[in-house]
C-alpha cells in the first residue's frame, strides 16, 4: 500500500518517528510563537463574556446595575476564640477591612469596624459609629468599646 492512501495520520506520525530532533525543534519554536500573547489571555466568567457591549439587552442590564447596584458580593468570616470584642480581634477586623478597600473593584465594605449607627433621639437624627477603636491596654476589657444597642 503506498503512502498517499494511508492518510494524514499515517504521514504525520512517520515524520515523527524518523526526525523526532526536528519535530521536538518545531515544537518549541511553534510553543514559543504562541507563547507571545499568553500575558494578554483573561479569563472573564460573567455573563458580559457572552454578549456584544452593543447587545440592547446586556446595555439595560448595565443601566440597571447602576441605578440599583448589584448582589455581587464576599462573606468573610473571622473566629475568634476570645470574641469579637477584644483588643486583638477589633484590630484583626480593622486591618482585614482596611485591605478589603484595596481589593481591585471592589466599591463598597461593610464591616463592625465601619459600621454606623444611626438612631433617632427626640426629634434629632443621630449617627454614631457601632464600634470605635479600641486601646491594647484595654485588652480584656469591653468598657472600652461602644456597640449597637440590641433592641
Amino acid at each position: 500500500m503506498s503512502t498517499s492512501k494511508k492518510g494524514v495520520g499515517y504521514a504525520v506520525s512517520s515524520f515523527i518517528s524518523t526526525r523526532p530532533w526536528l519535530t521536538l525543534a518545531l515544537s518549541a519554536i511553534t510553543m514559543g510563537v504562541l507563547s507571545i500573547g499568553l500575558g494578554n489571555v483573561k479569563a472573564n466568567f460573567t455573563h458580559t463574556a457572552f454578549f456584544r457591549d452593543t447587545d440592547p439587552q446586556l446595555q439595560r442590564f448595565n443601566a440597571f446595575e447602576r441605578k440599583f447596584g448589584n448582589d455581587d458580593a464576599v462573606i468573610v468570616v473571622v473566629h475568634s476564640p476570645s470574641g469579637i470584642f477584644d483588643a486583638e480581634s477589633a484590630e484583626l477586623q480593622r486591618k482585614l477591612t482596611n485591605e478589603m478597600w484595596q481589593v481591585p473593584e471592589v466599591i463598597r465594605v461593610d464591616s463592625i469596624t465601619n459600621f454606623q449607627w444611626v438612631h433617632a433621639q427626640g426629634d434629632d437624627i443621630e449617627k454614631a459609629r457601632c464600634r470605635r477603636r479600641c486601646s491594647r491596654s484595654a485588652s480584656r476589657s469591653r468598657s472600652n468599646m461602644r456597640c449597637c444597642p440590641t433592641t
